[in-house]
């Protein structure tokens, strides 16, 4: 639909956001903002119910991931002896 910007940790981001507008009478309305600069992440998601009861789900801080312990053995090569 458009580009807009929204704060995740208190640094503005760049997000894209997509509509999907309802088929039917009783269909939600979903919105996703999609951010770039974080390889896609959805910063915000907002789904809308025909009756107007709605949930805003939004990015607020992110943080990375301890990289993981590696296995023994995982991505060698076994040869027999």
């Amino acid at each position: 639909e458009q580009q807009e910007v929204l704060q995740v940790d208190g640094q503005p981001v760049t997000t894209f956001k997509w509509v999907c507008l309802p088929r039917q009478r009783f269909d939600s309305r979903i919105e996703f903002w999609s951010s770039p600069q974080h390889h896609g992440l959805p910063a915000r998601i907002r789904i809308t119910q025909a009756s107007g009861s709605y949930i805003d789900m939004q990015l607020r801080s992110l943080q990375p991931l301890a990289a993981l312990a590696a296995e023994p053995g995982l991505g060698e090569k076994t040869t027999s002896p």
